[in-house]
C-alpha cells in the first residue's frame, strides 16, 4: 500500500474489510466453509511500518519508527526496520498501539441510541423494555453490527456484549452472526429477554445449545461464552441459583449488574452473591458506587474512590462500560 494513513483512514480500512467480509459471508464465502470459517483478515499477513508504537511492553518499549508485523491475526513480531512477508501499511504519522477493551456493552440497543432522552418515557430503560419486547433477530443483527462498526471506528478491539434480550434461540443466532462476521474479540454473555418475570429463568438449554453450536464448533475463534445472570436480590434462589450452577457446570464465567443503583444496593446484591459462594474469580459483577443502600456524606476524593471498586472477572481491564 502507498502513501501515508491517517489513524481514521486506517481503522477505517479494517471496518471496511469486516464489511465486505459480512457480504461474502453469506454467499461464496459461507458456502464454501459451511459457515464455520474463519474471519478472511485472520489469514492475512502485513506489516505497519515506520509508526510511532506505543506497545505497552516494558521489554519492547516505545518506538518512534517502529514497525508491527501480523499474520494469521497475530502480531508476531514489534520492532524496527523488520523484514517480513506480506503487505506493507505505511504508518508515518500514525500511532499504533494495543486495543482497547470494552467490558460491559449491550450491543443491541446501539440500533436506536439516537432515541434516548432525559425524559420518563424516553430515558434508556423505558426503551430497553419498550423496544426489546419487539424486537426481531434481525433487529438484534443490525444493533449488534452497528455497535461493533462503531467499536472498530474508535481503536475498541475486544469487547463484552452483555446480551439482555435474547428473547429466542433465533435472536442468539443472530446477535452472534454480527460477532462472526465483523471479528472482532470479546465475551458473549448469554442473557435474558427484556421483560422475562424475576421468577422465570433464562432458557439454560439455549444456553448449551449455544456454547455447543458457536463456541464448541469453533466458529467463534476470537471469543468465549458467558452467562448475564440476575443476582440475588434480584431474582429467587429459584432462578438465580440453577443460572449460576448451570453455567458453572458448563464451565462458563458468570457477570451480573450488582448495586448498579441504589434501589440495588439496598438489596445488597454484592454481599448476598458473597454469601452464596458466587463471587469467585468466575464472577464479574459490575457494581457502580453504590454500597448497600447507605449514602454517606463524603469528600470529592473519596466519590473518585468509590469509584475504583473492583470488578472480578477475565474481562476486567478497559475502557470503561458504555450502555
Amino acid at each position: 500500500m502507498s502513501g501515508t494513513l491517517t489513524r481514521r483512514g486506517l481503522l477505517g480500512a479494517a471496518a471496511a474489510t469486516t464489511v465486505t467480509a459480512g457480504a461474502v459471508g453469506s454467499g461464496e464465502t459461507a458456502a464454501a466453509t459451511g459457515g464455520h470459517g474463519h474471519h478472511p483478515a485472520s489469514r492475512h499477513e502485513f506489516v505497519v511500518h515506520d509508526a510511532t508504537v506505543l506497545s505497552m511492553d516494558p521489554a519492547v518499549g516505545d518506538l518512534t519508527r517502529g514497525d508491527v508485523h501480523v499474520r494469521d491475526g497475530r502480531i508476531v513480531a514489534v520492532g524496527r526496520g523488520l523484514r517480513a512477508r506480506g503487505e506493507r501499511i505505511d504508518g508515518r504519522g500514525t500511532v499504533v498501539m494495543p486495543g482497547l477493551v470494552d467490558t460491559h456493552w449491550h450491543l443491541w440497543t446501539s440500533l436506536y441510541r439516537s432515541l434516548s432522552s432525559t425524559s420518563p418515557a424516553n430515558a434508556y430503560f423505558a426503551l430497553n423494555l419498550r423496544n426489546g419486547a419487539k424486537c426481531l433477530p434481525s433487529d438484534l443483527y443490525a444493533g449488534a453490527r452497528m455497535g461493533l462498526a462503531d467499536a472498530v471506528s474508535t481503536g475498541i478491539t475486544t469487547v463484552h456484549d452483555w446480551s439482555h434480550n435474547l428473547r429466542s434461540p433465533a435472536h442468539a443466532d443472530a446477535n452472534l452472526r454480527a460477532h462472526a462476521e465483523v471479528g472482532l474479540r470479546g465475551r458473549f454473555s448469554y442473557g435474558s429477554p427484556q421483560g422475562l418475570p424475576v421468577t422465570e429463568r433464562i432458557d439454560l438449554a439455549d444456553l448449551a445449545r449455544v456454547k455447543r453450536e458457536w463456541f464448541d464448533a469453533g466458529r467463534l475463534p476470537l471469543m468465549h461464552l458467558g452467562l448475564a445472570g440476575r443476582p440475588p436480590g434480584q431474582s429467587p434462589e429459584s432462578v438465580f441459583r440453577p443460572e449460576y450452577d448451570t453455567a458453572r457446570g458448563l464451565g462458563l464465567p458468570v457477570a451480573y449488574h450488582a448495586n448498579s443503583t441504589v434501589a440495588q444496593g439496598a438489596l445488597q446484591m454484592i454481599r448476598r452473591l458473597s454469601e452464596q459462594r458466587m463471587l469467585t474469580p468466575a464472577t464479574q459483577p459490575d457494581p457502580r458506587p453504590v454500597h448497600d443502600g447507605r449514602r454517606a456524606r463524603r469528600g470529592a476524593r473519596q466519590r473518585r474512590l468509590d469509584r475504583l471498586e473492583p470488578v472480578v472477572g477475565a474481562c476486567s481491564s478497559g475502557t470503561a462500560s458504555r450502555r
